[in-house]
């Protein structure tokens, strides 16, 4: 039976008045995209931590409110063992001190089990038990987490781009959280022609176009010319 769908809520519902650091909490089945989601939150600008242990996490969120970094995220899943359930006793402390979000990523029994024989990783329970067996039993134990979540993302039909686009789609603050810098250090002649508007990118650059001092660069190569499609 297909796991029961939870209808999301958009990014703002559990932001507080007066909180103005936030922690995100990233968990769910293994397999189900949480080392892909957490990059896409530190390309949003979030410092991230992977695999925190349960019992730093509420040092890690008094720190939090302490540091200059307003906005982090973090995994924690089945690799915690049985610590992983005293996470959802721990939310009600979280909540009062941070804006805690739970985003809890999960997928299809086929999904998971095509994707752990594609990489030919083993599943964190699999010592004794095979995929299949492991993947219930781990639903199994992070059922309670699971109710306790914001968000439940099935990331059955995605590939990594897709859930990458989705997660920037969904919890983003601003279009600039995964802006791309390009620095261009380059000849007089490509110089020009940036200057002349022919050298273009599909995204907001911070262009530095400077001539070099170095010989190797004034070699009569040409320089290439045309425009750069530089994906977000």
């Amino acid at each position: 039976m297909a796991p029961r769908q939870k209808k999301s809520r958009t990014a703002k519902t559990r932001t507080l008045p007066g909180l103005k650091h936030e922690l995100v909490i990233i968990t769910g089945m293994s397999g189900s995209g949480k080392a892909s989601t957490l990059k896409a939150f530190e390309d949003m600008g979030y410092y991230c931590v992977d695999n925190l242990p349960v019992e730093l996490i509420p040092s890690f969120a008094e720190l939090t409110k302490q540091s200059e970094h307003e906005r982090t995220a973090m995994v924690v899943d089945i690799r915690e063992g049985a610590q992983i359930h005293k996470i959802p006793v721990m939310l009600k402390s979280l909540r009062g001190q941070l804006n805690t979000k739970v985003v809890f990523l999960e997928a299809s029994d086929d999904a998971l089990i095509r994707r752990f024989s594609e990489t030919r990783r083993p599943h964190p329970l699999g010592k004794r038990n095979t995929v299949p067996a492991a993947i219930m039993s781990e639903r199994e134990q992070l059922n309670e987490l699971r109710n306790s979540a914001d968000f439940i993302i099935d990331t059955s039909k995605f590939n990594v781009h897709e859930l990458r686009s989705h997660t920037l789609h969904k919890f983003r603050h601003s279009p600039d959280d995964h802006a791309i810098a390009v620095n261009c250090i380059s000849t007089p002649r490509l110089r020009k022609s940036f200057d002349a508007g022919l050298c273009r990118c599909s995204v907001k650059p911070s262009v530095d176009c400077a001539e070099s001092r170095y010989a190797w660069l004034r070699r009569s190569r040409t320089p290439t010319v045309g425009r750069s499609n530089v994906a977000g």
